[in-house]
């Protein structure tokens, strides 16, 4: 049904790190897209490091475990779902996606980090309502509702997935879109303060 993946999702298609991204701080995006400039770590964040698959089985049946406990009938569980929208340049691969016996459906992601006190950071918010809308373009259902699993934490946060998150995460789109048109950076930054370099480009950056 789908192209081949790596071959055919340039960068001119966003992504739903690409959201995650922008949540935190806009000009991770300008520079990965527009500039192209080179990371100076190998990732982003601590959770972005690659899970082996023998430890992602594991972590999933946590999940499962963690999703039961909330009384969620799985039916079916769909590891790293891929969803191309090819008209409208979107792609995401979701960690897991959770099929319930009431037809619900449900985006999982896995974060290699801390919550915040329990709950969801907004980078993460936002990028699973990215993964909602790819979703119900996919299967024309509405996505209410998803979670975040912290790993270290074995915690499942649930997540409300509303039409202002969703809306939120178009303007989102519209921006990304509009500045690797322009190639103009974008005018929202993170303060200062909060900037750790942890992104990989404070060599180059000046916010």
């Amino acid at each position: 049904m789908y192209p081949d993946y790596k071959r055919d999702v340039g960068e001119d298609y966003v992504t739903g790190t690409d959201i995650k991204n922008w949540v935190y701080c806009p000009l991770i995006v300008y520079y990965r897209k527009v500039m192209k400039a080179p990371m100076a770590i190998k990732s982003q964040q601590k959770e972005g490091k690659t899970i082996h698959e023998e430890e992602l089985k594991r972590i999933i049946r946590r999940v499962g475990l963690a999703a039961r406990k909330r009384k969620l009938d799985i039916r079916e569980k769909i590891i790293k779902k891929r969803i191309l929208i090819e008209e409208e340049s979107l792609y995401g691969e979701i960690d897991l996606v959770i099929k319930t016996r009431s037809k619900e459906i449900i985006p999982v992601e896995l974060k290699n980090t801390q919550s915040n006190k329990g709950k969801p950071w907004p980078d993460h918010r936002y990028q699973l309502a990215y993964y909602a809308i790819l979703l119900e373009k996919e299967t024309g259902k509405i996505i209410k509702r998803g979670y975040i699993y912290y790993i270290p934490e074995n915690r499942l946060v649930e997540i409300i997935i509303t039409n202002h998150e969703k809306n939120y995460v178009r303007k989102i789109i519209e921006k990304i879109k509009e500045m690797m048109k322009t190639e103009k950076p974008p005018k929202q930054r993170i303060h200062p303060r909060k900037c750790t370099g942890g992104c990989g480009y404070k060599w180059i950056c000046k916010p």
